[in-house]
């Protein structure tokens, strides 16, 4: 028989801090009659930072309120930030101050005291599960990221109000601007298109493509502008990013770099050959 998903998880490490030797007693005796691993169990902020660097549990329960320098808020911004381990806050303190500021650290979850085996349960398993996703998300954006800094052509994703979300490598060398300052601009900020005759303003149909979710390419060679250095040659196109409901939330934008037609080049005769060929 199938065991319902919360009970599949047995094996995790956990780290406990608090700093209450009967509520850690308490705790220690329900994580073991889960299943799971306690890796260690300590009553300071500092202790329990040098314990996860150390052993690397798969979460860290963590009491708010901590003896020593560091307390629990602070010990667990260090674990999740450095470590990349989820923490759990468990507290007595439910007023508003204390957990906005825990809030600020982003935790996987929280345990209110007094609190029941299910309670803590249910929050261990919700924060292993989360954390686990996320971290899924993580390697699946670390490899879309791959393949599109693996492109020739700059790669653009906007949301649906057309503010930056995603560039790629070709993108940063074309506009010269730096990913990190990029992202959250407006489209036009960062691409600046010109007509390749006039040299005037081209304005992408960005609008257009929102509203009429239908994608569209440049049939004229047009200039894109960087921050500093030359213009390029470029065409694009622009595609609508829609939901699994149909619903427009966002557009690709594609730019091509192309090489600029010239002119054959005039073989030129000296004077002296062209007299000769006259007589």
């Amino acid at each position: 028989m199938n065991q319902p998903a919360l009970n599949r998880r047995k094996k995790a490490s956990i780290l406990v801090a608090e700093d209450e030797s009967i509520v850690r007693a308490d705790m220690e005796e329900y994580l073991k009659s889960f299943g799971y691993r306690i890796c260690a169990s300590v009553a300071s902020g500092e202790e329990a930072k040098r314990q996860a660097t150390k052993l690397r549990p798969d979460l860290v329960l963590m009491d708010i309120i901590l003896s020593g320098k560091v307390d629990g808020i602070q010990a667990g911004k260090y674990i999740q930030s450095k470590l990349g381990i989820p923490v759990v806050f468990v507290t007595a303190h439910g007023d508003d101050r204390t957990l906005e500021r825990a809030k600020l650290n982003a935790p996987f979850g929280y345990v209110l005291k007094p609190f029941n085996d299910q309670e803590l349960r249910t929050a261990i398993e919700i924060a292993i599960f989360r954390h686990g996703a996320e971290e899924e998300l993580r390697r699946v954006h670390q490899w879309l990221k791959a393949i599109l800094d693996s492109m020739d052509e700059a790669v653009l994703v906007t949301d649906k109000w057309g503010f930056i979300t995603l560039v790629n490598d070709r993108t940063v060398t074309l506009t010269g601007w730096q990913r990190q300052r990029a992202i959250g601009k407006a489209l036009g900020q960062v691409v600046r298109l010109l007509h390749g005759t006039s040299r005037q303003p081209y304005l992408l149909p960005l609008n257009e493509i929102l509203l009429q979710p239908t994608g569209k390419s440049s049939l004229e060679q047009l200039l894109l502008a960087p921050l500093n250095g030359s213009e390029t040659p470029v065409r694009f196109s622009i595609a609508p990013m829609t939901d699994s409901d149909g619903e427009v939330n966002g557009v690709i934008l594609k730019l091509q770099p192309i090489e600029l037609t010239r002119s054959p080049a005039i073989k030129r005769v000296p004077q002296a050959e062209q007299h000769r060929k006259r007589l």
